[in-house]
C-alpha cells in the first residue's frame, strides 16, 4: 500500500474553487505533499492544503486533497484509514470534520474518482479561519480490521464517495 496523487485531471475537477486560471491549478497540483509520518513516533501520517484556503465563520469548505490510497495486494483488503482532524486544527482553529471520521476503504482507490480523498470541514467559529498552504489539516490513520462471520460481503465496489450504500 502507498499513496500517490490523482490525476490532474481529476483533481482540476475536485477543486470547488472558480474562475482559478488552469496554470495555477496545475502548479498546486504539482506541488501537492503526499501524506507523512509527523514524527518517528506519530501514529497517523498528516494530509497538507494543497493550496491557501479561507473559511468563513460557520461555513463548510470541501478540501480536495489530491491525494489516494493504493492498496494493490491482496493482504490490503485487511486494512482500512481513519480520517480525523489534526488535533491543533480542531483545538485552536475551531474546525471539525463534517462526517467526524471519515472512513477510506481499501478499495476506494478503484472508484470513478481515483479513490481521491476530499475533507469537508466546518468552521464552527465566529470567526474566519484562514490556513496556508501545505498546512496539515487531518491524519490518516491505517488500522487492519476484522469482519465477523456471516457479516462479509462479495460485492464490488462501484462508485466512490457513499458507493457502497448503492450496491
Amino acid at each position: 500500500m502507498h499513496f500517490e496523487k490523482v490525476s490532474y485531471e481529476q483533481w482540476a475537477k475536485d477543486v470547488p474553487l472558480k474562475n482559478v486560471p488552469w496554470t495555477m491549478l496545475k502548479q498546486w497540483h504539482n506541488d501537492i505533499k503526499l501524506p507523512q509520518q509527523g514524527t518517528v513516533y506519530s501514529m497517523g501520517v498528516d494530509f497538507y492544503l494543497p493550496y491557501n484556503v479561507n473559511i468563513l465563520p460557520h461555513n463548510l469548505i470541501k478540501i480536495p486533497t489530491g491525494i489516494r490510497w493504493v492498496c494493490d495486494t491482496p493482504d490490503d483488503r485487511h486494512y482500512g484509514m481513519l480520517i480525523v482532524p489534526r488535533s491543533s486544527i480542531g483545538i485552536k482553529q475551531g474546525l471539525m470534520l463534517c462526517n467526524t471520521v471519515g472512513v477510506i476503504d481499501s478499495d476506494y482507490y478503484v472508484s470513478e474518482n481515483e479513490g481521491h480523498i476530499q475533507l469537508f470541514f466546518r468552521n464552527v467559529t465566529d470567526e474566519a479561519v484562514s490556513l496556508p498552504q501545505h498546512k496539515g489539516i487531518a491524519q490518516g490513520l491505517i488500522t487492519p480490521y476484522v469482519i465477523p462471520k456471516g457479516a462479509s460481503s462479495e460485492d464490488i465496489r462501484i462508485g466512490g464517495f457513499g458507493s457502497t450504500d448503492n450496491n
